[in-house]
This record gives structure tokens, C-alpha cells and sequence, in this order.
């Protein structure tokens, strides 16, 4: 699986999507664990974020007004 940050120009980087919820935001960018590594790729011919077993995701959210 590609990690989260894939320059221009290379596959299509893992994305995620949140739906807007009343009560909350999203505030900063996700973040992944274990750490991707980093490997050279020949068909993009860049080095590219990948993650080889298992992955987690995580995204800081805030409590807001029911309004927002």
C-alpha cells in the first residue's frame, strides 16, 4: 500500500476521505504508523512511500459546536 505522501508525477497515494459530522472537525493532516519505507521505484522512477504489512491510520479530530 503507498503511503500518504506521493510526490507529482507517481501513483496515486493512499487517501482518506471524512465525512463532515456535526459536533466535530478534522484538524491537521492524518498520520501513519509504523513510518513507510522508502523505496526506489523503477516504473515512476522516484522514490516512493510504501507500506508492506500493516498500517494505521490516525486523525486528530476537535469537539465543536453542534452548528459546525
Amino acid at each position: 500500500m503507498y503511503g500518504l505522501n506521493i510526490a507529482e508525477g507517481g501513483p496515486i497515494p493512499t487517501s482518506i476521505i471524512f465525512e463532515s459530522t456535526k459536533g466535530f472537525v478534522v484538524t491537521g493532516k492524518p498520520t501513519q504508523l509504523p513510518k513507510p519505507e522508502i523505496v526506489d521505484d523503477k516504473i515512476f522512477n522516484m522514490k516512493l512511500e510504501l507500506h508492506s504489512n500493516q498500517v494505521t491510520f490516525t486523525q486528530r479530530i476537535k469537539k465543536c459546536s453542534p452548528t459546525a
